[in-house]
């Protein structure tokens, strides 16, 4: 930039913009040394950074934005001042003006670059046209603009933001909806002020957006509510007001029937609310909804039954015309709420004590000071107080269901476990955490998860052995581990399923993953009559996985139920190693120990989802083809199929299970199909680009899968082997 040029290297006025590409990027692996290099390089950006305010021509707009990008990538390397980076929001600022889609869309996702290296307080002043963006036609904008929006909102702006993403939802394409509400979550729960403006913005999301927000959540707001008196009049009052405004539907009628059958009578001395008049709008809407709320609304109206007695001839009628009904929850609820209710002494002694008012959550101590709570016991120990932001000592907000930031996993002891547990089959043949990616996942499913000690897992080759100690059994049998491994790989592709189960114990799993985070459940299952004790769990985290747990907050499983725990996981880095946890409890019938280990199901698979829209058009994934060429970055293989191939089927698949969407007309022949995905590894986006093409006559595959990282590449590809061949 500061020496002359000839005018064949003048693109538009950019000097060799191509060149000043290459460059920038390079520096981003060749970082220059502090001092002289360092303080050179940033006077050269300066100097680009001034011509960009110079030469914004139409020709030139594209050039400069590439070499700005470039920037921006050497920003988390360099001590960049902040007149710096407060130019390059600038420049930024004027990008979001463009005509053209693709360029207000780099300029939010650079936005989101800015903010990540301390620009959130520069960047706010682009609110207005980030709030716009929401309304663009182009889905991927409006998701850039959703994150910018996360990105910057601090305790000053958080009121804005909420209100006009409550105001966007409704408008908001369903396959963003559910990000938006997950956003809107996360926010009320970090900057909620007070209880009741937490529950305002809560009940103002629930009664948009109802029918796409969990029960988790739906339990969180009624926490919240329980635990703070001060909150129950408020939220009694406007579930009331807006149950009479629209005809909500089934989310909100259930949470407001809820709140109005625990404290409406609170607000009976209010114009318009009386004990009749609430009766009369919740009845207007039990023909509206499905069986699970009207189940709850006769709850409700057996609570009123208790608090206002007035109602009881009325109330007692709508139980006897229900005693017969089609579903057998709702019918059962009526015939009980019929016997309790009745003009009988005993039946009104056991009312009072089934239909009290429902006590404070009690707070749930931890043994792991500034661990993350888990799902129950972290929405009940939060609930006490106004949510509040998490501080840097670690005390944990309650967002365990609501997919939020997640902690480092710690042990009961307080200190941190981040064990790298190394594939079995692959340690054996001398491979370690900084080998390069295996050629197959599949290798590590040969082996036995027998017991082990965490601190020793990274070193360790873990073989079938049995414990010396008596009555003790810390390995699985041949049989039990190949099942295990079956089970383990079809949850691969499944977000529920059976993981081990021996007539006895039964773990089962269902989990929910969105973009880098995930929600994992698991079920333990007493099989048999006799109670099972000495229940424990302790999970071996791997580098690349961050985990957010509790300690089992039941050791006891009584005859033939279950307990279920919570796991938040969030993907920081592409992984190929398997996570194992490690299970123990008493045999109900020989009180022998069992010890074992079972591989987590948590795979790279389950941080796949389907790109923005503008990367599956055809002509993207070509270019995109065309750039993953460098070495590594492709798998190419043949395998067979263990049962006739039906292309149908196979499409069917890849959408439901991988969330890949489908690219027809790329490949010439109809037998094979093309397909992409995106892969959330921390915040980035791995475009996954799949071309599998079939042989139905000699039962044979040919997998072609690309990425950006070897990693990935290979471990996603033995994952769709797997799967594939067994269809």
């Amino acid at each position: 930039m500061n020496k002359d040029y000839s005018s064949e290297y003048n693109y538009h006025g950019v000097p060799s913009p191509w060149l000043q590409v290459r460059i920038l990027r390079l520096l981003r692996y060749v970082h220059p040394k502090k001092g002289a290099e360092e303080n050179y390089l940033l006077d050269s950006i300066k100097n680009i950074l001034e011509s960009c305010d110079v030469k914004m021509s139409e020709g030139s707009k594209n050039a400069m934005f590439s070499i700005l990008f470039e920037i921006i990538g050497l920003i988390p390397i360099m001590d960049v001042p902040d007149k710096t980076k407060s130019r390059i929001v600038g420049l930024l600022g004027n990008y979001l003006n463009a005509t053209e889609t693709n360029v207000r869309y780099l300029a939010l996702d650079a936005m989101c670059s800015m903010c990540s290296v301390g620009c959130g307080e520069q960047l706010k002043k682009y609110l207005p046209k980030m709030i716009a963006s929401l309304r663009e036609i182009d889905i991927s904008v409006k998701r850039r603009a959703l994150q910018i929006l996360f990105d910057v909102c601090d305790a000053e702006c958080c009121t804005k933001i909420l209100t006009e993403l409550l105001r966007f939802l409704p408008s908001s394409d369903l396959n963003i909806r559910e990000e938006v509400i997950v956003k809107i979550c996360l926010l009320a729960e970090k900057f909620a002020k007070t209880p009741q403006w937490y529950v305002d913005i809560m009940l103002q999301l629930t009664a948009v957006a109802g029918d796409f927000i969990s029960e988790s959540i739906l339990n969180r707001i009624i926490r919240v509510i329980v635990n703070n008196d001060n909150v129950q009049v408020f939220a009694a009052k406007a579930s009331f007001k807006y149950l009479q405004e629209v005809s909500w539907r089934d989310t909100f009628i259930r949470l407001s029937s809820y709140i109005l059958g625990e404290y409406g009578q609170l607000i009976v001395g209010n114009p318009g609310s009386s004990p009749a008049e609430q009766v009369s709008v919740l009845d207007r809407r039990f023909r509206q909804v499905g069986n699970s709320t009207r189940a709850l609304l006769l709850s409700t109206y057996a609570k009123y039954v208790n608090v206002f007695p007035e109602l009881t001839d009325q109330l007692r009628k709508i139980f006897k015309d229900h005693l017969d009904d089609i579903d057998v929850e709702v019918q059962q609820r009526a015939i009980e709420y019929m016997h309790i209710t009745a003009p009988d002494p005993r039946a009104q002694e056991l009312m009072q004590v089934v239909l009290d008012a429902l006590p404070p959550w009690e707070e749930v101590k931890t043994d792991a000071p500034g661990a993350a709570a888990g799902e129950d016991a972290a929405a009940a120990t939060a609930a006490d107080a106004a949510p509040a932001p998490a501080t840097p000592a670690g005390a944990a907000p309650s967002i365990m269901d609501l997919l939020g930031d997640l902690s480092v996993q710690t042990t009961q002891s307080g200190t941190t476990r981040t064990t790298t547990v190394v594939n079995p089959a692959l340690s054996a043949m001398g491979y370690t955490p900084e080998s390069a990616a295996p050629s197959s996942v599949l290798d590590v499913l040969q082996s036995t998860f027998a017991a082990s000690t965490p601190a020793a897992m990274s070193d360790t080759v873990l073989t079938p052995t049995i414990a010396e100690a008596a009555n003790t059994i810390n390995v699985l049998s041949s049989e039990m581990n190949t099942k295990v491994r079956g089970q383990w790989m079809r949850l691969s592709a499944m977000n529920e399923g059976v993981l081990y189960s021996d007539g006895t114990m039964e773990i089962g799993v269902k989990s929910e993953f969105h973009g880098n985070s995930g929600r994992v459940v698991l079920f333990f299952g007493n099989m048999t009559k006799t109670p099972v004790v000495g229940l424990s769990l302790s999970l071996n985290a791997i580098p690349q996985l961050q985990l957010q747990t509790q300690s089992l907050a039941q050791t006891v499983i009584g005859p033939e139920t279950q307990v279920q725990h919570a796991v938040l996981v969030k993907c920081n880095e592409e992984f190929k190693d398997i996570m194992l946890m490690h299970v123990e409890w008493l045999h109900p019938a020989t009180s022998t120990k069992v010890s074992i280990d079972l591989p987590f199901p948590v795979m790279l698979t389950k941080f796949l989802g389907t790109p923005a829209a503008s990367a599956i058009a055809a002509p993207e994934f070509v270019a995109t083809w065309k750039a993953l060429s460098e070495p590594g970055m492709e798998l190419q293989q043949v395998f067979s199929a263990n049962s006739p191939i039906v292309v149908a089927n196979i499409r069917k698949f890849l959408v439901d299970s991988y969330r890949m969407a489908l690219l027809d007309g790329v490949d010439s022949k109809e037998s094979n199909i093309v397909a992409i995905a995106s892969l959330s590894v921390g915040t980035k986006q791995i475009p996954v680009l799949l071309r599998l093409e079939t042989n139905a006559e000699a039962k044979m595959f040919r997998i072609t899968l690309r990425t950006q990282s070897p990693i990935a590449t290979n471990t996603l590809a033995s994952f769709f082997m797997s799967q594939l061949s067994s269809l």
